[in-house]
């Protein structure tokens, strides 16, 4: 997030957005699985044989694989861009991390409670 031209980094924030994410990756997961538990039932409803079966049949079938490569693909996007903010996060929470543990040291430091020598 910026505030007057500084970045801030809100790592609930990103948290939150990623937890989002799964929950909606869940949520294709399971369309894309109940969409092909449904349609499974009706496999070769065409026929297997005759001209009907043999014209319709295949560009069903190429059809229903397009389909479904399109809702994994779609649970894929999510799942990379869940990652994508995990990541992020954790590039925001590692300096924040670093630099708070530097003031930590620079203020035990000044209360000469370390040997390091700095005061």
């Amino acid at each position: 997030m910026t505030d007057l031209g500084q970045y801030r980094g809100d790592v609930t924030a990103l948290r939150s957005g990623a937890t989002r994410l799964e929950g909606i990756r869940a949520d294709w997961l399971a369309l894309a699985r109940d969409f092909q538990n449904d349609v499974s039932q009706y496999n070769n409803w065409y026929g297997t044989s005759d001209e009907f079966a043999t014209t319709v049949g295949p560009r069903y079938d190429e059809n229903l694989a397009s389909l479904l490569a399109a809702l994994n693909t779609m649970v894929d996007i999510v799942e990379g861009l869940a990652r994508a903010k995990l990541e992020e996060m954790q590039a925001v929470q590692k300096p924040q991390n670093y630099a708070l543990d530097e003031i930590n040291l620079a203020g035990m430091d000044s209360a000469g409670d370390t040997e390091t020598g700095r005061r």
